[in-house]
């Protein structure tokens, strides 16, 4: 919230000036204010000062120091928000969203939503929360998203019921007359409208019904407010940009409105508090926040409330409420009213002694004024270092950090701060601008470089103007004439040189001084010169010297330095410098951390594939790239310029080439976007261990292996198990040894393939991506490998997105890539489970240790946490013993089938879970086997047995882990007892999963609602895997999308079949249930969209895989595509 604040403060510095009151009617605030907002639409961001007009006609008394104007603001919004008025409506959840009746899109109604939208812009400018709850379909329609039909349970759950009713049911359709239209009634009169051209005359079918719950969930939440939104949101941005706005989702956008629903923290409150005429150790002062500490929530929201007209803390705490909490003592005036009608300036008796506090005398005489007194913006400037715009850096360089918590990831929020926090302004980014972005991408590359500087951060910034000197060289008749990549240039060439870098100068700097950053043209004046080579280049130059003091001064000054490249000699004459070169030579006397090429290509491509280029390492990289056939002319003299550039810069530095669209990302995203090039560091692969630094991996062993962390081995002992190797290893890293991988020449098993055995690296080494250096480099050696990672390794994702295969049994994971024989699949998978069966051997005999030092080895991967590799192959839970847990019992019924043996595995390795029931009619009377917390046997439960259990409280919860269409009589039979009604039932078929009254356990969309539900829906395993690749991606589909399904035989269940007998599954591939397949139906019902699916079942045993066909309706990068899935799983393990 402090980071969105304070960006868009400083955009309108300029605006903050002081105003005469307005006089403002006291009685009707609605209608007068919107006259009086009207004309101001250049002045909202400035001071407003106010005073009340009574009935009289006559000046409330009182000087508005920013209170009396809060009072009109939260009493405007209390009046314009309220449903009598016309303009909103409630939800059922009490929740405001715009009346949708054609009565509200007239135009005088737009106008109200309009300047609506304009007063909550103002409170969020100045940071004044309100006491307004919208609904999230309305706030998510206002930032441009779309609104899809589970948002509808939120507006009209009736008719949400009714459209899911439609959407299963099993009857005629026809029957129910329904066609594609909607019916609303406005003064008094039904008014019928189509959904579709002709919906009148369009009956609803079967066929068209999912059709028609969209079109009508469409109208309701997106058409019908279509008009209202557009004004509103117009209205807001009058105060804050749409591009600020648009960062938030609709739940932040509400955070930010009307604060966070957390707990009154008193410590917080106590210690951003500004006392006047007291001192904190006052009595009185003691009294008070004893009195405070000792409120129940409720009374404490009240007195937030008092204070800020909201019951709800800011977002990130009471150090941003504007204005400041003030306690003043307001001596003997016990009887005298205040002298302001602002209620956060009225005079209280909150601490006079009561009943509770007799001892405290003292308390009858005190009294605390509670006053929001604020501190004006200049103030805040003059605390500054600097003047103007620069003397806000350092409070916006903190403005950045917090922005970057907001919309990016961990790693990204450190790489900012590592990068650029601490560096001086000047140091930032030198940024090299081609005469191509000057003009085609003029207001984009303005927009980009104003962004940095309202964050606090002052690139200096260098153009050149190539194409426009050619196109008036040209029309002089002069022919452009180049030596080694280097423009000759005489005295002509010179001469329209000149000219055009003065105006291309003049028109960057005009564009950011429109956009309110104040720019400094520098065309000359920066760089001093010899002559090249005046026989052989004419008038080109060789740097020889920055004058950088006048650079500094810019910035001193709050204003962004623009360079051209031309130079001059001691005697004044003018030589024309390659921008490149210009950019180097300032780099090396500036030493930024980013050295920036922006182009109109967005970096570097490879002339062969025509694929961009991500990263280049100089010093692994170099040599073979110049070897390359496609990199000659202007691109081997810029990645040599570079090489020369970086080989004198700190190694911390860096070159990106760049659009100027995706110049943010590029800088403060860790994925980036263009073409990053570095030095990094040379890469090394060894065979043996004396070309090791040993001392180097005894180092990053002793602070990143977790084997050597917990003791279960030394290096000394690992280092001698590589050297008894038979077959041989190769060993991979890069100099600094902040990455070391170990791969063995074949596992232990004798399988033939090749094990990654080790994997390690620092915390600084992924971040700036090593790892995956790394990982190519050995990749080239080892076409294909095993390794194996524990389930619960947090970096799993990243094993999954190099791996081509994979397969989890207890608690480990085996991938492998490069492996396109079956047999030596199942080979390797074959030996996977025998370790883990002697594994399980070792664990019984030893006493729990399922390993000695010596066998084989868990795979230590980056920065994993791992306590203990050896545990059995189970999860990794608290130490505490189980008797000190409340453990639950659980039943289980239908045991027989994969899916419960997969529930009994993580039963087994739960500390707080035990199976009391398990239930199987073809297994009754045999053991449970992979269950060893004691020992059960099968049993044969009928449905009065289990109503029998349920009341007795043998069980805590029952799970159904049965064919799909036979848990009803066990669901009714639990439900039919007072305790069943409240005991947890998980239902792993397909039985329940439309069923509303139930929660539907997908928990990376429903997690909320999981840990207090009773009744539990398992989601099916395709409909898992193709929720989780549709739903970051809905709202931005334009059509159906397609899923493309391929199981293993273990999805047709253990009952004999054709779709799970192997000899007819050998080299096969067999499609089944291509229309209405139960998942298709899943999926539709709960993304709100129709989806089609093909399944196929193949001739591996276990796993899914999914092809996903996405429409979208709009174009995007493959770049846009990754961003949205990593926002959206972030947090989610995998």
């Amino acid at each position: 919230m402090t980071a969105f604040k304070e960006a868009v403060i400083s955009e309108e510095l300029s605006l903050n000036h002081d105003q005469e009151p307005d006089e403002v009617d006291g009685n009707d605030r609605v209608m007068t204010d919107l006259d009086f907002v009207r004309g101001r639409r250049s002045q909202l961001k400035g001071r407003i000062a106010i005073s009340f007009v009574d009935q009289y006609g006559m000046q409330e008394a009182g000087i508005d120091g920013g209170g009396v104007f809060k009072e009109f603001l939260t009493a405007l919004v209390r009046q314009a928000f309220d449903t009598n008025y016309g303009l909103f409506k409630n939800t059922s959840d009490q929740l405001l969203y715009p009346n949708p009746h054609q009565f509200s899109q007239q135009p005088t109604q737009i106008s109200y939503y309009e300047f609506l939208g304009r007063i909550l812009g103002k409170a969020l400018y100045e940071g004044i929360l309100i006491d307004v709850a919208f609904a999230g379909f309305f706030l998510a329609k206002c930032l441009g998203q779309i609104n899809y039909v589970d948002d509808l349970a939120s507006l009209d759950p009736e008719l949400y019921r009714g459209l899911m009713f439609l959407k299963n049911y099993d009857g005629n359709i026809e029957d129910l007359s329904l066609y594609f239209t909607a019916d609303d009634e406005e003064m008094g009169q039904s008014i019928t409208h189509d959904l579709i051209s002709n919906g009148s005359n369009t009956p609803v079918t079967r066929q068209n019904r999912i059709r028609y719950i969209f079109r009508t969930a469409h109208y309701r939440l997106n058409t019908q407010i279509d008009r209202q939104c557009k004004a509103f949101f117009r209205g807001l941005s009058d105060l804050i940009d749409a591009k600020w706005l648009c960062m938030f989702n609709q739940q932040e956008l509400q955070i930010m409105f009307g604060g966070a629903q957390t707990e009154i923290s008193i410590s917080d409150l106590q210690q951003n508090v500004v006392y006047s005429f007291f001192e904190p150790t006052d009595p009185t002062i003691q009294y008070f926040w004893s009195v405070v500490k000792e409120m129940s929530e409720e009374d404490r929201r009240l007195l937030i409330k008092f204070i800020t007209s909201c019951a709800r803390p800011p977002l990130l705490g009471f150090s941003e409420l504007n204005p400041k909490l003030c306690i003043r003592n307001a001596g003997q005036e016990e009887d005298r009213l205040p002298t302001s009608t602002a209620h956060q300036l009225a005079r209280t008796a909150l601490l006079r002694a009561s009943s509770v506090y007799t001892s405290k005398t003292s308390l009858t005489a005190a009294r605390c004024l509670i006053n929001a007194k604020q501190s004006t913006w200049r103030k805040k400037q003059e605390q500054r270092g600097y003047s103007g715009n620069a003397t806000a850096a350092q409070t916006e360089k903190e403005t950045i950090t917090k922005l970057l918590y907001n919309i990016g990831s961990r790693k990204e929020v450190e790489q900012y701060l590592r990068h650029f926090s601490s560096v001086e302004s000047q140091k930032f980014a030198v940024i090299k601008v081609g005469g191509a972005v000057l003009t085609d991408e003029l207001n984009t590359l303005a927009s980009a470089l104003t962004f940095l500087n309202r964050v606090g951060l002052y690139p200096i910034v260098l153009h050149g103007a190539g194409p426009q000197l050619n196109d008036l060289l040209e029309k002089a008749g002069v022919v452009p004439d180049y030596h080694d990549g280097i423009r000759i240039t005489d005295e002509k060439t010179l001469e329209i040189a000149r000219k055009v870098f003065m105006s291309e100068n003049l028109k960057l700097v005009e564009a950011l001084e429109k956009m309110g950053t104040r720019a400094r043209p520098l065309p000359g004046g920066i760089f001093t010169a010899q002559y090249l080579d005046r026989d052989k280049y004419g008038f080109v130059g060789r740097i020889t010297g920055v004058n950088k003091e006048v650079i500094e001064a810019s910035i001193r000054a709050g204003a962004l330095p623009i360079l051209t490249s031309l130079a001059e000699t001691p005697a004044g004459q003018i030589l024309n410098v390659n921008a490149d070169v210009a950019a180097g030579e300032l780099a090396r006397v500036l030493e930024p951390l980013k050295i920036v090429y922006l182009n109109e290509k967005n970096g570097l491509y490879n002339g062969e594939t025509g694929k961009k280029i991500d990263v280049i390492n100089l010093d692994e990289e170099y040599e073979d790239l110049l070897k390359q056939p496609w990199v000659k002319y202007g691109t081997k003299l810029k990645i040599k310029e570079i090489k020369e550039l970086l080989d004198h810069l700190p190694r911390s530095s860096s070159v990106a080439i760049i659009s100027a669209g995706h110049l943010h990302k590029e800088l403060f995203t860790d994925s980036g976007a263009g073409t990053l090039i570095r030095r990094g560091f040379k890469l090394f692969h060894h065979s043996s261990l004396e070309q090791l630094d040993k001392d180097r991996v005894r180092n990053i062993m002793e602070k990143e292996d977790p084997e050597v962390k917990s003791g279960q081995t030394s290096v000394s002992t690992y280092l001698h198990q590589l050297e008894e190797s038979k077959k041989g290893f190769k060993a991979y890293g890069d100099e600094p040894y902040e990455v070391l991988a170990v791969v063995k020449n074949d596992d232990e098993n004798g399988s033939g393939v090749p094990k990654l055995d080790k994997f390690i690296a620092t915390k600084a080494a992924v971040l700036n991506n090593v790892t995956d250096n790394v990982w190519a480099l050995l990749s080239k050696d080892y076409p294909s490998m095993t390794w194996i990672v524990d389930e619960n390794d947090e970096n799993k994702g990243w094993h999954f997105a190099k791996a081509e295969g994979s397969f989890t049994r207890h608690g480990k994971t085996l991938f492998w890539k490069g492996l396109n024989d079956v047999a030596t699949i199942e080979k390797v998978v074959s030996n996977f489970l025998d370790a883990q069966t002697q594994e399980t051997v070792n664990a019984a005999t030893s006493g729990g240790s399922s390993f000695t030092s010596g066998q084989r080895r868990s795979f230590s991967t980056m920065m994993n946490k791992i306590s203990s590799p050896f545990m059995s192959g189970r999860r990794m839970f608290s130490t505490n013993s189980t008797a000190q847990r409340d453990v639950k019992k659980i039943g289980l019924i239908g045991a027989r089938g994969y899916t419960g043996q997969e529930f009994i595995r993580l039963v087994n390795s739960h500390p707080s879970l035990e199976i009391e029931y398990v239930s199987s009619r073809e297994l009754e009377g045999k053991p449970l086997e992979g269950y060893d917390k004691k020992l059960i046997t099968y049993v044969n439960l009928s449905a009065d047995q289990v109503k029998e259990k349920t009341q007795s409280g043998e069980v805590d919860a029952w799970i159904l882990a049965l064919p799909n269409g036979v848990c009803k009589p066990f669901v009714e039979a639990v439900e039919s007892v007072e305790k069943g009604k409240k005991m947890v039932l998980c239902d792993l078929s397909a039985d329940y999963r439309f069923d509303d009254t139930w929660t539907y356990g997908l928990p990376e969309f429903n997690r909320a609602k999981i840990p207090g539900a009773t009744r539990i829906s398992n989601p099916g395993c395709y409909a898992t895997g193709s929720q989780m690749a549709i739903h970051p991606l809905l709202k931005h589909l334009s059509g159906t999308p397609s899923i493309f399904g391929v199981s293993g035989y273990s999805g047709a269940g253990t009952k004999p079949s054709p779709n799970n007998d192997v000899n007819r599954l050998k080299d096969n591939l067999i499609p089944y249930s291509l229309t209405n397949h139960i998942h298709e139906r899943e999926v539709s019902h709960h993304l709100g969209h129709e989806v089609n699916f093909v399944p196929h079942v193949a001739s591996f045993f276990q796993g899914i895989s999914l092809t996903v066909n996405l429409p979208l309706n709009k174009t995007m990068t493959s770049g846009d595509i990754r961003e949205i899935y990593e926002e959206a799983y972030e947090k989610e393990s995998l």
